[in-house]
């Protein structure tokens, strides 16, 4: 309630007592009545008199209108009481108004003097004191008092002094607007315009706009629920859990179901030329709890199931990917393929490649699409026949399994070469006790006795089979040419099929186009190579063989499809034809669980609608989308029910990651000759998978075995699989030298010198701003740089640095130096504190010719070189103590 606005009335003043019969009344809306109603309250100077009041005591009766029943009704009661209490529209207050201003009743104090004093001031500064005075004693009536010139100076000395703060104060205030705007500027990147204005003015919007929701909906799919509650406890301008559940509430994503992923597509697509549509289908199985689970969002019993089928759609030139669909205890078929073809390409899309590794259901689907090594590679698209879908094997999935076939059963190459585990540990064997090392990165136990999950590690794999390897061979074990050749073969023909940008050094890796002969050539010959290998005693291709040919020969069909139709500039990074994505994908569900890699049915499905809301938003797009978007439902006449969210809400809930080293064929975990292949057959008779396992029967034209005789025909095999395997191994072995010399024949250069020369030439290549004269690149590197280099330039594709002459005999002087200051320790590496600090001042003193920066490098590359040899030489100790410890627990 608000108070008279007239002088010393105290109507309506909360501190005063008041009369009950006294009523305010609002200043007219009208303008004109408005005006004088102020005038009339002595108010001038009234900012805002719309929301001002006028009591009752300061009308007449008359001002108001009569009410004629009342006086009528209530004779007795006072005049003034029997009013309606309605003003006239000519009333003006005109009662117990003071004849003085407001303005000067309420100066009081300091307040009232300096007000005064003030105009005063104005009034001498508008005076001319050389002029007479018109009266010599101004009466009460003519202003303000003449003041003499003394003091109107002083007040002008005061007035410049207030100037000068009032600018001070501008100044100040606009530079902190200019450091408002510039908080402004720099927070832009981070966060909206909105959420901006809340940390700047600390006012809350009601309601979040569209902008600032999906900025905090894409960082809550990275965070857990209780971290994205931290951040808005410390200050973060994001809105509540249940404004993001509501925008959420269409955001339906269900087992089976790629409703809402088609209508994702179709946002990301919309306009997009015809390079940003053309994308590949990926898809593959991964691991869940097989336990029994309810998911509370959809009110619904999940479970048990085996696997998820996850489908991926990712571009074939661009960046973008997307989760398309997944279900439980799905495998993959021919119908669900061409249904998944229908709904992307109703989404925009343009799907020219299919990949998937060679598990044993997807080997089925191949037979069953009637892909093969000798026949066909591709499928019609089912939307427009006349486009092909090439199918894939994944790539780093078939090296694996290569390296597997080498180091159990061993390839046999085309004019007699073996390449088999013997012959690698050989290679090994050369870098054996030495702290310099031509192979660094390989290891025994690492690369060679790799089991169980081990074998699901690309990079060993790729190391193993590698250019420098093969260097190794082809230089200290020279007899051994062919399987020198096949392993760079096998190098550079994974180079080729995992092509990840145009401008990497290697040329091999730059992807695939109309001017890739030499890659074209790489191709054709790993072809001819993996069709004419043996891979142990067996006579007919292993199905990674077939997958390799197939893969060779879909790579050819998808480039040249793809020049026909965009143009002869256009190239494949056929690094992008496998299955990273959804390895990826499943990365990320795993990593949602902690220590739990395989979620149950509702937490996998929780997690995958989170992951796919996260690359909804890395994508730009908005998943507020209408409910009465069209998509296309992948349904299939044959699933389990308890896989099918039956409520629309079904896909709300956490997100799951799956397993990289999920070991999903037998082939990927034991490969060896026909009889491991049928003992991996009973193996997953035995576990409950029998229609995987009648898959890869008809695959291989095996026959399904009844499970009766399982246990004793087992154990039969898994004998008779050692003794042939002992034999044949025993057989191969015989006619291999078994100790390499560890001398280059060909310089008389060590092994261990080469790996000196290559340790100098990282140092110069790390001190090159410092001392440019250690060493040059490769590609520039003269006849007369030391033997010991010759390493380094083999394995080098120009860019690797060969130190100089000089350089090399100061390193091997420091060596020394570094050899006899560790040399009293037990393990020959000092624990004393400053370890590097000490060993480099001593080598400043002893090679005062070089930076002291140059020598710190070589101190600590040293030093942890040493630390290296120490390591593998405990976690050998700690393997062979393990070991002998579960060979104590058996046979006891």
């Amino acid at each position: 309630m608000g108070y008279c606005l007239v002088p010393e009335c105290t109507s309506g003043n909360r501190r005063k007592e008041q009369d009950s019969n006294v009523i305010l009344h609002r200043i007219p809306r009208d303008a004109e009545r408005a005006v004088k109603w102020v005038q009339a309250c002595k108010r001038e100077n009234l900012l805002n008199p719309q929301k001002s009041f006028v009591c009752s005591k300061h009308f007449t009766s008359d001002d108001y209108e009569r009410d004629l029943q009342f006086e009528l009704l209530h004779p007795d009661v006072d005049p003034i009481q029997n009013m309606k209490r309605k003003l006239k529209l000519s009333a003006v207050p005109s009662k117990e108004i003071p004849k003085t201003p407001a303005s000067t009743l309420r100066q009081s104090g300091t307040l009232a003097q300096k007000r005064r004093r003030e105009e005063a001031i104005d009034q001498a500064l508008s005076e001319d004191y050389s002029a007479e005075p018109e009266s010599p004693v101004p009466g009460p009536s003519s202003g303000p008092p003449v003041i003499s010139p003394e003091e109107a100076m002083a007040l002008q000395r005061k007035i410049e002094e207030l100037e000068k703060a009032l600018k001070l104060q501008s100044e100040e205030a606009r530079k902190k607007a200019g450091e408002a705007e510039n908080y402004r500027t720099k927070l832009q990147g981070i966060f909206t315009d909105q959420q901006i204005d809340f940390l700047l003015h600390d006012n809350r919007p009601c309601p979040w706009d569209e902008e600032s929701v999906l900025r905090a909906l894409d960082i809550r799919t990275r965070l857990s629920i209780k971290q994205y509650e931290y951040l808005r406890n410390i200050g973060f301008p994001l809105p509540g859990r249940s404004t993001l559940q509501s925008w959420m509430k269409n955001f339906v994503v269900k087992p089976g179901d790629a409703t809402c992923a088609t209508r994702m597509l179709t946002q990301l697509l919309d306009g997009k030329p015809d390079m940003d549509r053309a994308c590949i289908l990926m898809f593959d199985e991964m691991k869940v709890s097989g336990i029994v689970s309810y998911d509370n969002t959809a009110d619904q019993v999940m479970g048990p199931n085996a696997y998820m089928q996850q489908v991926i759609v990712r571009s074939l030139f661009r960046k973008w990917r997307l989760p398309l669909y997944y279900d439980f205890d799905a495998p993959m078929t021919k119908d669900l393929l061409e249904e998944l073809i229908i709904m992307v390409e109703a989404g925009g899309g343009n799907v020219v490649a299919a990949v998937s590794d060679l598990g044993g259901s997807n080997r089925g689907l191949w037979t069953e699409l009637e892909i093969d090594c000798d026949g066909a590679t591709h499928l019609p698209n089912p939307v427009d026949p006349s486009r092909k879908i090439w199918v894939f094997a994944d790539t780093p999935h078939l090296l694996k399994l290569l390296r597997n076939h080498v180091l159990d059963d061993g390839i046999t190459l085309p004019n007699g070469g073996l390449v088999d585990k013997q012959l690698l540990a050989q290679v090994l064997a050369i870098d054996e006790g030495r702290d310099y090392r031509i192979l660094p990165k390989l290891n025994v136990d690492t690369h060679l006795e790799v089991h169980g999950q081990a074998r699901q590690k690309v990079r060993p794999a790729a190391q193993l089979l590698s250019r420098s390897t093969a260097k190794a061979i082809e230089r200290f074990i020279p007899q051994e040419k062919e399987a020198a050749d096949f392993i760079r073969l096998c190098n550079d023909g994974f180079d080729v099929l995992n092509g990840q940008s145009p401008c990497d050094s290697n040329r091999l890796r730059r992807g695939l186009g109309s001017a890739s002969v030499e890659a074209f050539q790489v191709l054709t010959d790993l072809e001819t190579a993996i069709r004419n290998m043996t891979v142990g005693q067996r006579s007919s291709l292993m199905p990674f063989q077939k997958g390799f040919l197939v893969t060779i020969r879909s790579m050819r069909g998808l480039v040249a499809d793809m020049v026909d139709r965009l143009g002869p500039s256009t190239y494949v990074l056929t690094g992008r034809v496998n299955q990273d994505a959804v390895e990826s994908f499943f990365g990320m569900v795993r990593g949602k669980g902690g220590a739990n890699f395989n979620p149950s049915p509702s937490e996998a499905k929780s997690r995958v609608r989170n992951l796919m809301l996260m690359h909804v938003m890395k994508l730009g797009l908005n998943p507020k989308v209408s409910r009465q978007a069209r998509g296309l439902k992948a349904s299939r006449q044959t699933r389990p029910a308890a896989a099918v969210g039956d409520e629309e809400g079904s896909g709300d809930g956490a997100i799951d990651d799956t397993d990289f080293a999920e070991e999903r064929s037998v082939e990927e975990d034991q490969v060896s000759a026909d009889l491991s292949d049928m003992q991996s057959l009973f193996v997953e008779d035995n576990q409950g998978s029998k229609s995987r396992s009648e898959a890869r029967s008809s695959e291989r034209g095996e026959r399904s075995t009844e499970g009766d005789d399982d246990s004793a025909d087992l154990s039969d095999l898994q004998s008779l699989f050692v003794e042939v395997k002992h034999h044949y191994k025993s057989r191969s072995a015989s006619n291999r030298v078994t100790t390499p010399s560890r001398v280059d024949p060909q310089t008389g250069v060590s092994a261990e010198m080469y790996g000196m020369a290559h340790a100098a030439g990282y140092v110069a290549a790390k001190c090159r701003k410092v001392d440019p004269n250690l060493g040059v690149p490769s590609a520039f590197a003269e006849e007369e740089v030391p033997v010991e280099t010759m390493w380094t330039r083999l394995i080098s594709r120009g860019g690797l640095n060969v130190p100089t002459a000089r350089w090399m005999s100061a390193f091997r002087q420091m060596e020394a130096t570094f050899c006899r200051h560790h040399h009293m320790e037990p393990d020959r590496l000092s624990r004393r504190p400053g370890v590097i600090g000490s060993l480099t001042r001593l080598l400043c003193a002893e090679q005062p010719d070089f930076d002291p920066r140059v020598i710190r490098r070589f101190v600590r590359l040293r030093t942890f070189i040493r630390m290296a040899c120490i390591n593998r030489e405990l976690r050998r100790e700690a393997m062979e103590k393990r070991e002998a410890r579960k060979k104590k627990q058996f046979s006891g």
